[in-house]
């Protein structure tokens, strides 16, 4: 009994980890988590240089909300579709644990194989594309690049003139009608309002 109940135990605790969550919210790679991610698409694990997905397969890219860490799988060309399944959730689980020891909170699944999955945008993308290509879908969605800080914008109250000259016409008049100002002061303020 106490064996079943161990391994009972083992099997719950081994399956809190096997459920990956997409990202979703805001999110803005920096220089080295976008060159992760290049690294990821190349499928060699480089930094630099050759042909996205020319050397392998990327398997799952996870980073943190801040976009200050990241974690990815890629399978070796040498291996051809032998590789792990899930590996999104294997890079989600260590992304989240060298970015909480950081301080830095947990890490999101970013990408499964080819496909972004952040905020659900389930956007493919193409076998070999190039680093202006994904820096421009990285733009276009505000994931890298840039911010172009919005600057506020003051409402001014507009200063409707005709009310205004409106308004002291009506009071100019007022005063005419009630005998406290004479014709001739009512023409003379008349053209001051008016010009």
């Amino acid at each position: 009994m106490k064996k079943l109940l161990g391994i009972a135990f083992l099997c719950l605790l081994s399956s809190v980890n096997v459920q990956a969550k997409d990202g979703s919210g805001d999110l803005r790679f920096n220089e080295r988590t976008f060159n992760n991610f290049l690294s990821y698409l190349r499928g060699d694990g480089n930094d630099t240089g050759g042909v996205m997905m020319s050397s392998g397969m990327p398997i799952g890219f996870a980073i943190n909300q801040n976009g200050n860490y990241s974690f990815y799988y890629y399978c070796p060309k040498k291996y051809g579709d032998n590789c792990m399944p899930g590996g999104h959730v294997d890079a989600q689980n260590k992304c989240s644990i060298q970015s909480k020891k950081n301080g830095q909170g947990r890490c999101f699944v970013f990408a499964k194989g080819r496909k972004i999955v952040w905020d659900s945008v389930n956007y493919k993308i193409k076998k070999k594309p190039t680093i202006n290509e994904i820096k421009e879908l990285f733009s276009k969605n505000g994931w890298y690049g840039k911010i172009e800080e919005k600057k506020p914008v003051l409402k001014k109250k507009p200063k409707n003139k005709g009310s205004s000259q409106l308004d002291k016409m009506n009071t100019l008049k007022k005063l005419f009608d009630d005998g406290l100002i004479t014709p001739e002061e009512f023409l003379s303020r008349k053209k001051i309002i008016l010009n």
